[in-house]
């Protein structure tokens, strides 16, 4: 048997083939309905959506093979991906002096007929091949053969798109200065973390850490000069942990460390005493003046038993010991020892008259944080419309800095240790700034996003907001309150405890950005929300897309089945707009209809 050909190409091709990070990769459905379909459709036993390796041919789906991959040498595919742009066929591989004496040929299982057609990428670099065949000799027609190129496309459509959602998701996940585990990553790492250690009942510890002086970096010298001092503090982290350990910079200078495989007391202290020993060396900034600044860490320690603890109890606890450490003259870290958070009176004034009798003041530990403005801000409006009705169905309050600067000026400023003033100010700033607007008489409801981290205890956190809204007038069954999919979901468990609330109020629950984050489907199922926003990457241009135009679609049947409103936000084209009206959409939020104004309520216009 002659030996098999290398394309000319070869180290690019698998440069390429390599950068698409799906080999060895679980099936996915719909690579397997690819070849389903192509066995169908030629009436051939066997189909294969196959990667030529350097070495093998893999097989990301088949059909009527059992191998999951295939020397190099024997692989038919080693011959059609010389030619990228042609489709190999050989009717009777018995007959041809290539492939006569090839054991899947002249033993079992007996292959006589195989038609690939190359997948290329966008460079025209054949990756691997789809193909069809069969155990006896046949004719493959010209519109068979044009059949079999189409379907090389629309496997090459979905490679293409998986490794975009890929660099989707690390884009998402991953601190673009530092490069390291963003909060999103961290607390998907945690959850996981948590349920392996409850599984195995190993202890889970949880390092809470941040700069000393840091602030001082960024006004003295500059963000330039602070960027550079973040990025050194994770360079110098980064080799004191393990493999199984996740480093995160959750914000600021806020850093967090997961720590893997049942950590104890011990080992987490040792690694806490190497961190703080990294840090002893001034950090030489870059530049012609080489300037030395000295910069120290602070660490907060939480060692706990998985099975008796949750997420945001966790982050609560080493919270804790980082602010004991902050206080401590010489040694930087501190483990959290006690059984229970310091217990402060929420002051009587924060609440206000409900439902015609005096709310209690309750104990809360995070109330003790205030709930003075962190620093300022202002709000702006967008109206999400009916079109059966053509009126605004709510305002949707947007964070703005108090010159209608846009969200990210406020809310980079935002550090964990003030979230929760900021969320809770937020929500009275939004009630407030939309009550003098005209809120209570316009009938439409006030939309408010929120941040599940800061409310710790659910039945406390809100009493700021029923109050802000007792004092508006503003009836609680007019608030919606929003949860981004991808946000700051710990524990589904506590994130069911605050929806539970809102239900009790009365107030309405929405998921914000629906099928842009991680969660998903599973949110419905969990929760049960009263709105969901359908997120503006899946209704883009969705009046081109028929794979945009079936997703919507089942959404769509979910909510009808579960009793859910659908709003469509972001659409800012009139093609968008009718697409989505035809499917069945009556609620949207975009430009199409209105800007966010900056402390008012514009006026929306309505689509012919």
């Amino acid at each position: 048997m002659a030996k098999c050909p290398i394309p000319e190409n070869e180290v690019e091709r698998l440069s390429s083939l390599h950068a698409y990070k799906i080999l060895d990769t679980e099936p996915e459905v719909e690579f397997d309905v690819t070849t389903r379909v192509a066995s169908h459709l030629f009436n051939t036993p066997i189909a294969l959506v196959a990667l030529m390796d350097k070495d093998r041919l893999w097989f990301k789906s088949r059909q009527g093979v059992e191998l999951e991959q295939l020397d190099r040498e024997i692989a038919f595919c080693a011959y059609a991906i010389i030619n990228p742009d042609e489709l190999l066929v050989i009717e009777d591989l018995l007959e041809d002096p290539r492939f006569a004496e090839n054991p899947l040929v002249s033993g079992a299982p007996g292959i006589r007929f195989y038609a690939g057609a190359p997948l290329r990428d966008r460079n025209g670099l054949a990756l691997g091949t789809i193909a069809v065949l069969a155990t006896e000799p046949r004719e493959f027609s010209a519109e068979q053969r044009t059949l079999l190129r189409d379907l090389s496309v629309s496997v090459m459509t979905a490679i293409e798109a998986r490794h975009r959602a890929l660099e989707l998701k690390q884009l998402a996940t991953t601190d673009a200065l530092t490069g390291l585990a963003n909060r999103i990553q961290f607390q998907s790492a945690l959850s996981l973390e948590l349920s392996q250690a409850r599984l195995t009942a190993q202890s889970i510890a949880l390092m809470s850490m941040d700069l000393d002086g840091f602030k001082g970096v960024n006004d003295s010298l500059g963000h330039q000069a602070g960027d550079a001092v973040l990025c050194e503090v994770a360079h110098r982290i980064l080799p004191q942990i393990r493999s199984c350990d996740t480093l995160a910079r959750l914000g600021g200078d806020e850093f967090a460390i997961i720590m893997g495989g049942g950590a104890n007391v011990s080992a987490a202290t040792a690694l806490a005493e190497r961190i703080v020993e990294a840090m002893r060396p001034p950090i030489l900034l870059p530049g012609g003046e080489k300037q030395q600044v000295p910069m120290a860490v602070s660490i907060g320690i939480a060692v706990e038993d998985a099975r008796a603890t949750d997420a945001m109890s966790l982050f609560k606890k080493a919270d804790q010991a980082l602010y004991k450490a902050k206080s401590q003259a010489r040694l930087r870290w501190n483990l959290f020892t006690g059984s229970s958070p310091t217990v402060t009176e929420t002051p009587s004034s924060l609440v206000g008259d409900l439902d015609g009798g005096k709310l209690k003041p309750e104990n809360c530990t995070a109330c003790a944080e205030g709930l003075t403005q962190p620093f300022p801000f202002s709000m702006a409006f967008q109206p999400i419309v009916s079109l059966s009705d053509r009126r605004v169905f709510a305002y949707e309050a947007l964070v703005r800095g108090t010159g209608g600067e846009p969200a990210q000026t406020a809310l980079k400023r935002v550090t964990r240790r003030s979230r929760y003033a900021f969320d809770q100010s937020c929500r009275r700033t939004a009630i407030e700034l939309a009550s003098r607007l005209g809120i209570v008489t316009s009938g439409a409801y006030l939309s408010i996003n929120f941040i599940p981290g800061a409310m710790y205890e659910p039945e406390q956190c809100v009493r700021a907001t029923l109050a802000a809204a007792q004092r508006a007038k503003l009836p609680l069954d007019r608030l919606i309150f929003e949860v981004t999919e991808g946000d700051e979901i710990l524990e589904t468990e506590h994130l069911a405890k605050i929806f539970q609330v809102y239900q009790k109020f009365g107030m309405k629950r929405a998921i914000d950005d629906f099928g842009a984050g991680y969660a998903g489907l599973n949110l419905l199922a969990n929760f049960q929300p009263d709105i969901i926003k359908i997120d503006r990457q899946l209704l883009q241009d969705i009046d081109r897309s028929p794979p945009k135009r079936a997703i919507v679609r089942g959404v769509l049947s979910i909510c009808r089945d579960l009793g859910i409103q659908p709003i469509a936000e972001g659409v800012e084209t009139l093609s968008e707009y009718r697409t989505l009206h035809d499917l069945g959409i009556d609620l949207f939020q975009g430009y199409l209809f209105a800007r966010p104004a900056f402390e008012a309520f514009p006026e929306p216009e309505f689509p012919d």
